[in-house]
């Protein structure tokens, strides 16, 4: 898995999918070495194409929406959880704040759950 970002992924806009694996490929065998060419699947995902994220790895949001309303986004609506690294306390915005931020979900709808007069869940470990 890779990522590129920013200028570089901006500068690989006009390129087909096939020009993009080309270029990655060339980019892993200098890091790799020749057993790097046997890559068995691409998926080549263009974020800053996607309407409503416009890019990755965090959410698109103007100045201080996250340090205004940021907490928000995780307020359950019913017993709807969400969960996502742009709601993370720690780690916003990497794979770390969405792990975070998947298990306090998981624990706020157990505990709803069990609120909510329903049998009790056990969390597994």
């Amino acid at each position: 898995m890779g990522f590129l970002k920013a200028n570089k992924a901006r500068s690989l806009n006009d390129l087909t999918d096939e020009e993009v694996q080309g270029l990655v490929l060339q980019d892993l065998i200098a890091y790799f070495g020749p057993r790097a060419a046997s890559v068995q699947r691409w998926v080549i995902q263009r974020w800053n194409r996607e309407e409503y994220s416009r890019g990755c790895h965090f959410a698109f949001c103007p100045p201080n929406i996250m340090t205004v309303y940021g907490k928000s986004l995780a307020d359950p609506v019913g017993n709807i959880y969400f969960a996502g690294t742009e709601v993370s306390d720690r780690w916003a915005g990497f794979l770390e704040g969405a792990i975070i931020a998947g298990h306090a979900a998981a624990e706020a709808a157990i505990k709803g759950l069990s609120l909510s007069g329903r049998e009790e869940v056990e969390p597994k470990a």
